[in-house]
């Protein structure tokens, strides 16, 4: 394949012979190459691996390897290879250009890191649960919020183990609904992080219809931990404002801005004959 760039490096670690596609490829002339240490043309970052394939080669005389070979013009482009070391102690080997492949894929995992942290930030992921396999699976939004490993929560009694004792039988019986009636839900629940802390979450799940009757769960959970902590304090606050009021040793009230009474104290409530209103 007159595409393909290929070479013989001899025992001495210096290009002994390419073929004229590393010209078209990098830039190079035959003789700029030949003579030349092979790892001069490795992007520095990839000399360690570079050094393992030369290891793996005395071990199993064949390898793969992929690494950021230097352009004539000073950049650089990856290439994936495919070598083998004869008898004599040379390496034969062939490249092909993959740099189109590796910047698609580096710009995949950018987008994927991106979006983790966007989610995280929103503390938002993504879940399924298949019955007839009894799989839960968590996004890596989940499980970077959470704290646990991929094989930490596989199944229905991972999940269930973690969930506050006092919901536990709620969302079991929210999960029931869901895969024998196919009926959506939301609620709330507390969960055990990894490292011990319990946070809130919302969630809400819709069902899609499987074999045998059931129903698959796919749903999104937000973790609302800070806001939920928020929320019950200023409830919190307000029974105590309340108690405060309507056990008041003298008349006193409060009223929203339309004048409609909030709260009223016992001695305002018989001042003004309100009875239980």
């Amino acid at each position: 394949n007159s595409q393909e760039l290929m070479l013989v490096i001899g025992p001495d670690a210096r290009f002994k012979l390419v073929n004229p596609a590393w010209t078209v490829a990098t830039g190079w002339a035959a003789d700029e190459i030949v003579g030349k240490y092979a790892a001069d043309f490795i992007h520095p970052d990839d000399l360690e691996d570079f050094g393992r394939l030369a290891e793996r080669l005395f071990e199993t005389r064949t390898g793969q390897n992929v690494a950021r070979m230097r352009m004539k013009d000073g950049s650089y482009r990856w290439f994936e290879g495919r070598s083998q070391l004869t008898d004599d102690g040379h390496i034969i080997g062939l490249l092909r250009d993959a740099t189109r492949e590796r910047e698609r894929e580096i710009e995949l995992e950018e987008s994927r890191r991106t979006r983790l942290l966007l989610s995280e930030s929103a503390g938002v992921g993504n879940w399924t649960f298949e019955p007839l396999t009894g799989r839960i699976d968590w996004s890596d939004d989940i499980r970077a919020i959470t704290g646990y490993g991929p094989d930490q929560v596989v199944t229905i009694s991972d999940f269930e183990a973690l969930l506050h004792p006092d919901e536990r039988e709620a969302i079991r019986t929210a999960f029931n609904l869901g895969v024998l009636q196919g009926q959506p839900q939301t609620f709330e629940q507390r969960m055990r992080n990894e490292d011990g802390r319990w946070s809130t979450w919302r969630t809400t799940f819709h069902c899609i219809p499987r074999r045998r009757g059931y129903f698959a769960l796919k749903g999104m959970s937000q973790d609302i931990t800070e806001l939920a902590a928020a929320r019950d304090a200023a409830q919190a606050a307000e029974r105590q404002i309340r108690q405060l009021i309507e056990n008041a040793p003298f008349a006193v009230a409060m009223f929203d801005r339309d004048l409609r009474y909030l709260m009223i104290s016992n001695r305002w409530r018989h001042a003004f004959s309100l009875g239980h209103r």
